[in-house]
């Protein structure tokens, strides 16, 4: 056997559906970065395949070394092929562009168990559980959870639900820096938890790449787990099931930062930002409804600027003059001499966002819309609870970054004019 065949045999793979989204996209750049970054076993022998609908609209991913795969997610044959590989652990990230999000879902999970894929990590959104309504979003991914907790019942398996992903606030820009104003469908009562994509990134990759990672702890794979078609699950014995009933087992992790923002939250965080910059300012919070953000949002993702001035000022009258504050240093000067101040900033532990993790116009589509509109009707609802959980601390070992943090060194993507 030749020295490639053996290396061949050895190699570990990462497998990542729907790298064509904003988490997919943002997740494989992560890993790849990881795999890179260690030393050993995981640099020599591991590898990252992503599979995505257009190879076309992700070309930067395989300068980065990273396998991607062309497939159609309604044919298991095609998923079938690209899973005949030594899977480590599949990420099955069902973010998509389409309405097809639970047949797909299921696709994936039948292809994986018909591979005798072990470990699966699903990502979800945060108050699916309780949604009743199967044709919105959140109801979709309940639905898809629920399969995979039926179909890989005795298997390692763990689900990540994430709520409002922070660098969506991206989006938001346009509106902070026309009008000085955030606007958002909750009131001043209203708290909505927030992750970072960092903080899901890390979690994720720690779960994917290790066994020792927390996420695992406390699941006990049975013999047969994960493998072999639906009949070999119909059949575990009731020993298997006994074991996995005996043992405590956490397989759903809630990634939220621990402060719940309001209002009130935001246009302070924002605020205390762009003073830092030296704009004189403040941006105040304002109350818009559902269908004046989903305007606004479809117009962001069009780049339509004109519409986007136009919808403003109807919707957000000018509330005075606004003044700022700023030095005769041009930006490119202050940002060289931040660079070699000692003055560091409370908030400094992380560093600005790299230009990759922020969400282009193109991923805000009908269905990414629909999920955020989702997000906020659930801060909005005295039946869901919306609280923030310890889990990225738990996994991490660290404090999640907080709203306040991303846009304190972000803040020079949210400039008032």
């Amino acid at each position: 056997m030749s020295t490639t065949e053996i290396a061949s045999k050895k190699t570990k793979y990462i497998l990542l559906t729907n790298g064509d989204s904003y988490v997919g996209r943002t997740l494989a750049i992560y890993i790849a970065d990881q795999l890179m970054k260690r030393e050993g076993q995981l640099k020599k022998y591991w590898r990252l395949r992503v599979l995505c609908e257009d190879k076309n609209t992700i070309k930067d991913l395989e300068k980065r070394g990273i396998e991607v795969v062309e497939v159609d997610y309604e044919s298991q044959s095609m998923l079938r092929d690209a899973m005949k590989i030594n899977i480590k652990a599949l990420i099955c990230n069902p973010f998509t562009s389409t309405d097809r999000l639970i047949h797909r879902g299921k696709n994936l999970i039948d292809a994986a168990i018909h591979e005798k894929v072990k470990r699966i990590l699903m990502l979800s959104m945060m108050g699916c559980s309780n949604n009743q309504d199967s044709e919105s979003p959140m109801g979709k991914f309940s639905e898809v959870e629920s399969y995979l907790r039926d179909r890989y019942k005795y298997g390692a398996w763990a689900i990540f639900r994430i709520p409002l992903i922070q660098q969506f606030m991206h989006f938001w820009s346009s509106m902070i820096e026309n009008k000085s104003v955030i606007g958002l469908p909750m009131s001043e009562s209203d708290y909505l938890v927030t992750v970072n994509i960092m903080d899901v990134c890390e979690c994720v990759c720690q779960a994917a790449l290790s066994k020792k990672c927390s996420v695992w702890a406390s699941q006990r794979e049975s013999t047969n787990s994960g493998s072999g078609s639906s009949s070999d699950y119909e059949e575990e014995t009731i020993a298997a099931a006994e074991v996995v009933t005996r043992t405590a087992i956490k397989r759903v992790y809630e990634l939220t930062c621990a402060v719940p923002g309001s209002l009130y939250l935001f246009s302070k965080a924002l605020s205390d930002a762009v003073r830092k910059d030296g704009f004189d300012t403040d941006v105040e919070a304002t109350i818009i409804t559902d269908e004046q953000l989903e305007s606004y949002l479809k117009f962001v993702s069009g780049e339509k600027k004109n519409e986007i001035e136009s919808l403003l000022s109807t919707v957000i009258p000018d509330t005075g003059l606004k003044s700022k504050k700023e030095s005769s240093e041009t930006g490119l000067l202050k940002g060289l001499k931040g660079l070699f101040s000692g003055d560091k900033s409370k908030y400094s532990t992380y560093n600005q966002d790299d230009p990759n993790w922020h969400p282009a116009p193109e991923y805000l589509n009908p269905f990414c819309i629909e999920l955020i509109l989702n997000h906020f009707r659930n801060a909005r609802s005295p039946d869901m609870p919306n609280m923030p959980s310890s889990d990225i601390c738990d996994i991490t070992g660290r404090a999640p970054i907080e709203i306040s943090e991303f846009f304190m060194e972000n803040r020079r993507q949210f400039r008032p004019e």
